[in-house]
């Protein structure tokens, strides 16, 4: 049993406390609006983990979700159910689809976690349709959450990225537009604040939330 199925059971439970909520709801926000063209697509969530974006998604696209965590994938089909196209267990860095048969791929704090990002990003356009998008959201290193890696978890280790380490890999691979969410320190009292932090942080500190999304069309 890896790290991912022994927390695969308590993963979603952090989203249900305030801070959680809060949090999830800026990120879903900045994640809807860089999709608003893709809807009704065929799409593939690549460490759709528990479900979490894959679930919302799922209603949206023809998705199929992709772990290689058979206690997160088990989660996921319970909490999905039938809105998901399939399920499937594998790699990330090999993904195991033809070229060029998606309109959508995306992965959503999944780099982090992977011994060659640069490889998996590869294997995401190899599988993405010439005009269609690769999307990745990952956990911001200039935020102030990147500052509270707890001691003991799964962020421990974790790769944080800054914006121009992906930015310049993206732009070579087509037209990428980027954002960001999460502007408020994690601070359940400062979290309250959030409807005001979160425009305010779009427009005058756009690289400093906690998580940065980026959309690329591929070949344009």
């Amino acid at each position: 049993m890896n790290i991912w199925d022994e927390i695969a059971y308590r993963y979603e439970s952090w989203f249900e406390t305030p801070l959680g909520k809060r949090a999830d709801r800026a990120e879903r926000n900045a994640l809807l609006s860089l999709l608003e063209d893709f809807e009704g697509r065929y799409a593939l969530e690549v460490g759709i983990g528990t479900g979490h974006f894959g679930c919302m998604l799922a209603r949206r696209f023809d998705l199929v979700g992709l772990d290689l965590s058979a206690g997160m994938l088990r989660i996921a089909r319970e909490r999905c159910g039938d809105d998901l196209l399939g399920l499937v267990r594998g790699d990330a860095l090999r993904l195991p689809f033809k070229d060029g048969i998606f309109d959508l791929v995306y992965a959503i704090t999944v780099l982090e976690f992977l011994g060659d990002p640069r490889k998996a990003i590869g294997e995401m356009f190899r599988v993405t349709k010439k005009g269609g998008g690769v999307l990745l959201g990952v956990l911001n290193k200039r935020s102030s959450w990147a500052k509270k890696k707890k001691p003991g978890t799964i962020y421990e280790k974790a790769h944080y990225f800054e914006l121009g380490e992906l930015l310049p890999l993206l732009r070579s691979r087509g037209r990428t537009v980027w954002t960001s969410a999460v502007f408020f320190p994690p601070k359940e009292i400062l979290s309250r604040f959030s409807v005001i932090l979160e425009p305010l942080g779009r427009l005058l500190r756009r690289d400093r939330g906690a998580l940065l999304f980026f959309l690329t069309i591929k070949g344009r």
